[in-house]
């Protein structure tokens, strides 16, 4: 009698790359292992290599759910807001969201590094970076929308640096004096 393999759990590859992205906002990229994902996930260690050739494929795809995740945030607050002002407050609570949890913060630090030395991931964030711009572009003329982006970009790393919150009215101000352009005098 011949035997079939019996499928693996459903669900198995989901909870190997939330895994993944948990240890990697746990112990950095660089200290991520088959061993840590799979103890993480609760799975048999030779469940990862079923579902993925190799850690790096682990790896990006733990940073796709995550860019996935932020993506679909900052789509949601920044298409649905109908003014250049509607948008200076999307962006504020798109900081929140972003900066309100290191989990989030140190994400966002592992997947530039590791973009540096993964080509899929620095497609990936080229890819997050365009998408921001498409949202900025609804809102603001080219050069301010990638102004603006640069400047989340900045304030988001600077709120991972630092132990208490920028304030709102203060990440406000910087966005309306960025977007808003002087008059010219003569």
């Amino acid at each position: 009698m011949m035997r079939t393999r019996a499928k693996d759990p459903v669900g198995r590859r989901n909870a190997i790359v939330e895994a993944a992205v948990a240890v990697i906002a746990e112990v950095g990229v660089h200290k991520v292992t088959h061993r840590r994902i799979a103890n993480r996930a609760r799975v048999p260690l030779g469940s990862l290599t079923y579902y993925f050739a190799r850690l790096d494929d682990i790896l990006e795809a733990a940073f796709r759910s995550y860019v996935d995740t932020m993506v679909q945030a900052y789509n949601e607050l920044l298409l649905t807001a109908a003014s250049p002002d509607e948008a200076i407050d999307a962006l504020v609570q798109f900081l929140h969201l972003a900066a309100g949890s290191p989990t989030r913060t140190r994400l966002l630090f592992e997947l530039y590094s590791y973009a540096q030395h993964d080509d899929a991931t620095a497609v990936l964030v080229q890819d997050w970076m365009a998408s921001t711009q498409v949202c900025l572009l609804k809102h603001f003329a080219p050069e301010t929308a990638a102004a603006v982006d640069a400047l989340v970009e900045g304030l988001l790393i600077r709120q991972t640096l630092q132990t208490q919150p920028i304030a709102d009215a203060t990440v406000r101000a910087s966005l309306a004096a960025l977007t808003t352009v002087p008059p010219r005098h003569g």
